[in-house]
């Protein structure tokens, strides 16, 4: 299972790509600007909500804390 870090940057890496890649249709293909942009909004967001689920402490159960980050770590691979 990986630590907390390593998710952080791995959700901050995959939504840094999604937008480039946003950015590199709209370039060469002349997507639309509006559309662009609400998909870029999207990615930032569910990049901010992915980094808030990781900083959420878990304390108590190492079951339930093991299990929590085991189904936050398939949601980031989703």
């Amino acid at each position: 299972m990986a630590n907390r870090r390593q998710l952080k940057k791995s959700i901050s890496n995959l939504c840094s790509m999604m937008v480039e890649q946003i950015y590199l249709k709209c370039i060469f293909n002349n997507a639309d600007l509006e559309k662009s942009s609400e998909l870029i909004n999207k990615v930032i967001a569910l990049e901010n909500e992915g980094r808030q689920r990781i900083c959420h402490s878990h304390i108590g159960n190492h079951k339930e804390v093991s299990a929590y980050y085991k189904t936050l770590y398939r949601y980031i691979e989703e």
